[in-house]
């Protein structure tokens, strides 16, 4: 699971408009930085491009100076001379996800107030002020 969302944020990383060499990160940046070479084949992957399309299996993807270069069916794609070339047979890349954990409040009049939604506006729900609203029958629990 690690080696996936390794392998995913280095991907999502060479999407970036402007590539930051490993050199020039903070020591605190570079403990992260699981792979630092300037050209990496991503090979053996399949692919869900966010389209709808199906998965794509048996694919490549290289990686040159922090953008991604070429992506294709391995039988296509070459990997370049002195590329890191790691294998991910039974991986799966993916588009990255942005903004996927939010946390929306309705507390305008015409919203959800009073309706035992937590942070629905005054009192928080029905559970009063300043207690935080469950299920039904799960009680309420005071806020930390």
């Amino acid at each position: 699971m690690y080696r996936a969302l390794s392998l995913m944020a280095l991907a999502l990383s060479a999407t970036s408009t402007s590539a930051q060499s490993v050199a020039s990160m903070s020591k605190t940046t570079r403990d992260f930085v699981t792979v630092g070479e300037p050209v990496v084949a991503l090979t053996n992957v399949t692919i869900i491009d966010g389209t709808g399309a199906a998965a794509k299996p048996n694919q490549t993807i290289v990686i040159r100076d922090g953008k991604i270069a070429a992506v294709g069916a391995a039988s296509s794609v070459s990997v370049p001379a002195g590329a890191r070339t790691i294998d991910l047979t039974g991986q799966t890349v993916i588009p990255g996800l942005i903004g996927m954990h939010d946390h929306l409040f309705y507390t305008a009049a015409g919203g959800r107030a009073g309706d035992g939604v937590a942070g629905a506006g005054p009192g928080r729900g029905d559970g009063g002020p300043g207690k935080r609203a469950g299920p039904p029958g799960a009680g309420v629990a005071a806020d930390p």
